[in-house]
C-alpha cells in the first residue's frame, strides 16, 4: 500500500491505497490533489523543519530477525500444539472447557519520503505465541485466563511450555473467587495491565491534545505532576525493543 499526505495551498489532506499499478497510482495522486484543494486551510499543518531531521542515530536497532524466512508452517502448528499440552498436563485439567493457542509471526517494510528533504527505510519482525484457557466455576461461570510472550526475534519468546502451562494456572487460580468488598486500600497492578495504567497517563501528552487544549498536562511543561518515586524513561534506542526506532512517522530523529 501507500500512504499519501498532501499539503497543498495551506490544505492537508492524507489518502492511501492498495491498487499499485503505474497508471492507477497517476491517477490516484490527481485526484488527491483535487481533493486537497476543496478543503478549509489548516494553518497548523505542515511538514517538519529538515532540522529536526538531523542527528538521526547511526546504530542497527535489530528490529528484523534475520532468521525470519526460515520459519515453517509445521514448526508454527508444532509450537501451536505445545502450547496446548502444556497447558493440559496442569492438574485440574478436567475443569478446563477449552484451550486456544495462537503462534502468529510478521515481518515489515516501510520507506518515507518528504518533499522538503527526509528520505528513509525501515524494516521489523515480531513473533509471539499465546494460548487461553477457559475452566468451568462450580457456581456456572466461565472465567478465562491468558499468557503470551514475545518480541522482535524468535529467541525472545519463552518456552511454549512455560507460556501454555501459565496460561492454565492463571485460569484455574480464578475458579471460587468472589467479589472482594468495597475499602480504601493500597491497590497492587499486575504488571501486566501496566500498560493500560501508563496509557491513561501519557494519552493527554499526544501533541493534538496539549495543541487542542483539552489534556490535564496543558501548561504544565516544568512542573511537577507526578510522585518523585515515578521515574520514566522514553528510550528509543533499545536493541529489538517493539517501540525502538530511529524516526518517527514525521521523519524526525529519535532521542
Amino acid at each position: 500500500g501507500i500512504g499519501l499526505e498532501l499539503y497543498v495551498d495551506g490544505r492537508y489532506a492524507a489518502v492511501s491505497t492498495s491498487d499499485l499499478r503505474p497508471d492507477a497510482l497517476e491517477r490516484f495522486v490527481e485526484d488527491a490533489v483535487a481533493l486537497a484543494r476543496t478543503l478549509a486551510p489548516d494553518p497548523y499543518r505542515r511538514l517538519p523543519d529538515p532540522e529536526l531531521y538531523r542527528g538521526q542515530a547511526k546504530l542497527d536497532l535489530e528490529l528484523e530477525d534475520p532468521t525470519y524466512a526460515g520459519v515453517e508452517a509445521a514448526a508454527r502448528r508444532r509450537v501451536a500444539a505445545e502450547l496446548e499440552a502444556a497447558a493440559r498436563a496442569v492438574p485440574g485439567a478436567d475443569k478446563f472447557l477449552s484451550v486456544t493457542t495462537s503462534v502468529s509471526d510478521s515481518r515489515a517494510e516501510s520507506a518515507l519520503v518528504q518533499t522538503n528533504g527526509f528520505e528513509g527505510t525501515k524494516r521489523g519482525t515480531d513473533f509471539w505465541i499465546s494460548a487461553e484457557v477457559t475452566v468451568k466455576d462450580p457456581d456456572g461461570r466461565r472465567p478465562e485466563e491468558y499468557a503470551a510472550s514475545g518480541g522482535r526475534h524468535r529467541s525472545a519468546s519463552e518456552p511454549p511450555e512455560a507460556v501454555g502451562r501459565r496460561a492454565a494456572e492463571r485460569a484455574l487460580s480464578r475458579v471460587g473467587t468472589v467479589k472482594g468488598e468495597s475499602a480504601v486500600t493500597t491497590l497492587v497492578v499486575d504488571n501486566r495491565a501496566s500498560g493500560r495504567v501508563l496509557a491513561a497517563l501519557l494519552g493527554p501528552l499526544a501533541a493534538s491534545a496539549i495543541q487542542q487544549k483539552r489534556s490535564y498536562l496543558e501548561g504544565k511543561l516544568g512542573a511537577a505532576v507526578a510522585s518523585p518515586l515515578l521515574d520514566l524513561r522514553d528510550d528509543p534506542l533499545v536493541p529489538r525493543g517493539l517501540g525502538s526506532r530511529l524516526y518517527d512517522s514525521e521523519g524526525i530523529a529519535a532521542k
